[in-house]
């Protein structure tokens, strides 16, 4: 039950961070120590034979307890991002630096070889890379036409990357796509059904993802985190995009490293059983 508990917890996290420019889900999932469970309990019904039955059960776990946080938490959040944009940042700073422990254990990295630092590289480049496409450079309709349908279900495959990926923002994918503020309009109306094209492309897009990840990450294990790693460090800058930083006081760095700590502390109170699963 505790550890039904927990996973609810960690799920209602993810969801309710998913619309912060710059923070991914995978990032969120990474740094919490579920990353490695949920690309295997998807791989579980790619492959045969496995433990569908509780590849499943943890799935629904998360994954109902992630919409619900999203659902809950989206409107919360995008108003703190507003009124205290700064504040929001650095905490969500903190709790992605409160992760990395675990992603370094996860790697297995005990002494460093002159090619780690290359595919560190190699991830922030990818996200830059993504970060510099401009809003709005494609324009999909969240419309049940025959078009707006087949459109939604291509975007919601590339939108799954957001999810799976560590360091893709969903919602700098979905403001690339161009979706962002219209479905988050539908979302705080509960007006799901224009968006169930969107949502079959994305369950593929994700089936997809997670099982080219989970090969890498079983090929090439130290290799795929440190590009994750990678995602998640070139995704820092983006948290902190287009932010006013005018206006700095002593009481105000103080309050911001708080916030930070504040982060940090959370995030890796929370990862902390996954940290002494590894160990042992």
């Amino acid at each position: 039950m505790k550890n039904i508990l927990l996973t609810v917890l960690k799920g209602l996290w993810i969801g309710g961070t998913l619309t912060v420019p710059g923070v991914s889900g995978g990032s969120m999932a990474m740094i919490l120590g579920i990353y490695d469970k949920l690309i295997e309990s998807v791989g579980a019904f790619l492959h045969k034979g496995g433990n569908k039955k509780k590849a499943f059960f943890f799935l629904l776990e998360v994954g109902l307890a992630g919409i619900v946080g999203f659902v809950l938490f989206s409107g919360l959040v995008s108003m703190l991002m507003e009124r205290f944009p700064l504040a929001v940042c650095f905490f969500f700073a903190g709790a992605v630096a409160g992760g990395i422990p675990i992603i370094l254990k996860a790697a297995e990295i005990h002494r460093p070889r002159p090619l780690d630092l290359l595919f560190v590289l190699l991830g922030i480049a990818c996200v830059f890379g993504i970060s510099k496409i401009p809003a709005g450079l494609f324009s999909i309709p969240l419309t049940l036409t025959v078009g707006g349908v087949l459109l939604q279900l291509l975007c919601g495959i590339l939108v799954a990357v957001g999810f799976v990926l560590p360091g893709i923002s969903l919602s700098q994918m979905l403001y690339v796509l161009g979706i962002y503020e219209e479905l988050m309009n539908h979302v705080s109306r509960l007006n799901i059904l224009p968006l169930i094209p969107l949502g079959i492309g994305a369950v593929l897009g994700v089936l997809l993802t997670a099982y080219a990840v989970e090969r890498l990450i079983k090929r090439f294990p130290r290799a795929t985190y440190l590009v994750i790693f990678g995602f998640m460090l070139g995704s820092l800058p983006e948290i902190f995009a287009e932010k006013d930083f005018g206006g700095f006081t002593a009481w105000k760095y103080a309050l911001y490293a708080l916030l930070a700590l504040a982060g940090f502390a959370a995030i890796f109170a929370m990862s902390l059983p996954e940290l002494r699963k590894k160990k042992n």
